[in-house]
């Protein structure tokens, strides 16, 4: 069930903060939430708020946003063109609440589209493709952000979405969650694709046989990371030594076999922590670990948050 909370007057004030326009935070779905603002600041203040985990969208329109999360500037909009070569858009991942620290300026004009995906709906979306895996291992990241360049088609999907917001009624809601999606799959494309081809000149010097081979491989890891054969089989299997899997592996990966297991056992045991509520130790047996204190230890390494967060 959807809540629409909107701010619309010609002066909204906290103290001596204050803005003139709207704003509005609209729950579209469980896991799906958008933020909009069309508002002009009128006086230089500074706020201080705490964000949720999840993984947010932010694509300005006009005007900029000069923030930072536990002291991790993620500023971007037209005032930061310098910085970030006009990078109108900024996608960041949090595994654990944050402070936000924003600063207004007097006549600032902000126009400005968020969109707030807890993992549950990312889950959802679960797909096993590459560019898909690019958007999951930042979502499994703390305090990790990206700047982009918005294509014209995410600004007309922002600008609908604002236009949408004028209204209560159902179908606006059903325009405004269409246009959402629409807009964060056109960033997760725009974000996967240039981080694929980043990764995809690490690997020229791979041909398709090989690539192909090693692939393979790392999807058997990624389908039963708990049932892994040896290296040696694993090379015997891909039609090569040892050394030139773990070579080709990393090549293709970025990191090295035994790292990429212990990612997938993890990932594995946040998964049965979080849907069937096993206990720490249960989840450390599953991974492999025979200390838990190691096994929670692994687990806040990668995804900055302890498996206790998880049990409910």
């Amino acid at each position: 069930m959807s809540s629409h909370i909107t701010f619309e007057t010609s002066d909204l004030r906290s103290g001596e903060a204050a803005v003139q326009g709207r704003s509005g935070l609209v729950e579209l779905r469980q896991g799906l939430r958008i933020h909009y603002t069309d508002i002009v600041e009128l006086g230089d203040f500074s706020r201080d708020f705490q964000l949720q985990p999840g993984l947010a969208i932010s694509l300005v329109l006009d005007g900029d946003v000069d923030a930072s999360i536990d002291g991790v500037s993620i500023s971007h909009g037209q005032r930061h063109d310098a910085d970030y070569r006009g990078q109108c858009g900024c996608l960041w991942s949090l595994t654990k609440p944050a402070s936000v620290h924003r600063i207004a300026r007097r006549h600032a004009r902000q126009r400005k589209v968020n969109i707030a995906l807890d993992r549950s709906w990312l889950d959802g979306v679960a797909s096993p493709d590459e560019q898909w895996r690019v958007i999951t291992d930042l979502a499994d990241r703390h305090l990790v952000s990206c700047h982009w360049t918005p294509t014209a088609r995410s600004r007309r999907l922002a600008c609908d979405i604002l236009e949408a917001s004028r209204t209560k009624n159902s179908l606006q809601k059903l325009q405004m969650e269409s246009c959402s999606i629409a807009l964060v799959a056109e960033t997760f494309y725009q974000i996967s694709s240039r981080n694929v081809s980043q990764n995809q000149k690490h690997t020229r010097s791979l041909s398709r046989w090989q690539q192909q081979r090693v692939a393979t491989i790392r999807d058997r890891l990624s389908d039963d990371p708990m049932n892994v054969e040896s290296l040696t089989a694993l090379a015997r299997n891909a039609g090569m030594s040892v050394s030139t899997l773990q070579r080709y592996f990393k090549e293709l990966t970025g990191t090295t076999i035994i790292s990429y297991i212990r990612r997938c056992r993890l990932e594995q045991a946040r998964l049965v922590i979080r849907e069937q509520g096993i206990t720490i130790g249960e989840a450390a047996y599953l991974s492999g670990y025979s200390n838990p204190s190691n096994f929670v230890a692994a687990f806040k390494r990668t995804f900055g948050m302890s498996p206790s967060a998880l049990i409910s």
